[in-house]
């Protein structure tokens, strides 16, 4: 239906009579665009935004807003807001249910957005192109830079897209190929094996594999030499047998310093006597 609205009036535009503009003509035809035509808000219907999750139906589904319309002297310019403003709107909420019959309402808000002034320009700006376009504000548009990788493109009969500024292979749409393969849209135009691109992400992995389990075994070892974490229990006991060795050698030399004269009457003439040793119950852990 858009289509054959859009040819009728092309054909009507193309079977309009032209003839020499006169200068009071055309500040009257240009005094029109600043007129009711002209870009300013509007009274138009829009439909509210559907209800959250817990709510299946909003009433009213639609409500009267002033939104910016109308016509612009720049053929590349559209009629946008330059003042915008919150509204909030009382609405009947009407509550998700799984049971049959008519559902409970709730009462509450919802806020919509209102033009208060509008202007003609540009809808877009340079922040919508990409790093190989360039903002063209003559025409409102976002234009490719390299310009003779576009000729050579053309030349050769392949598909030049504007929007990613890219050549492709042209007979578009592209086939479908069969599972594990995919079009090459950029050198071969045919389908190739799907596989041979997961092949440098199939090494990341492993590579990444590989690096944490070193690390975690590095971990272990010096957390075992510490007595960390999971070989806490091994640095306990050594400062028990550590401990227990002190103890023992304070009473070594306690006995020492208690009774050298009668070790001397009771030993042997040339035999030392033996000290006490007691060695611990456990075995020991280095």
């Amino acid at each position: 239906m858009e289509k054959w609205i859009f040819f009728s009036l092309m054909l009507q535009l193309s079977q309009a009579e032209v003839h020499e503009c006169e200068p009071g003509r055309m500040e009257q035809i240009l005094n029109r665009g600043e007129g009711e035509e002209g870009c300013k808000p509007r009274l138009t219907v829009i439909r509210l935004p559907d209800p959250k999750d817990q709510f299946s139906h909003v009433t009213p589904s639609h409500i009267e807003v002033l939104r910016c319309s109308g016509s612009c002297l720049h053929s590349y310019h559209n009629c946008i807001p330059r003042e915008t403003r919150t509204r909030k709107e009382k609405v009947l909420l009407s509550l998700r249910s799984l049971a049959s019959g008519p559902a409970e309402s709730t009462c509450g808000e919802v806020e919509v957005e209102e033009h208060v002034s509008c202007s003609c320009g540009c809808d877009i700006s340079e922040l919508h192109c990409t790093q190989r376009q360039r903002f063209l504000a003559s025409e409102c548009r976002c234009v490719c830079e390299d310009t003779r990788e576009r000729e050579d493109c053309i030349q050769k009969g392949w598909y030049w897209n504007s929007d990613l500024c890219h050549c492709m292979c042209p007979n578009r749409p592209y086939p479908t190929c069969p599972s594990g393969y995919i079009f090459d849209h950029e050198e071969t135009c045919t389908c190739r094996v799907f596989s041979y691109r997961a092949f440098p992400v199939l090494e990341l992995v492993i590579v990444v594999l590989s690096l944490g389990s070193i690390c975690a075994i590095l971990s272990l070892v010096q957390c075992y030499r510490k007595g960390l974490g999971l070989f806490k229990h091994r640095r306990e006991t050594r400062i028990r047998t550590e401990s227990f060795r002190v103890k023992v050698r304070s009473l070594n030399e306690l006995l020492g310093k208690s009774v050298p004269g009668r070790r001397r009457e009771s030993s042997p003439p040339g035999e030392e006597m033996t000290r006490l040793k007691v060695e611990p119950s456990g075995p020991e852990i280095s």
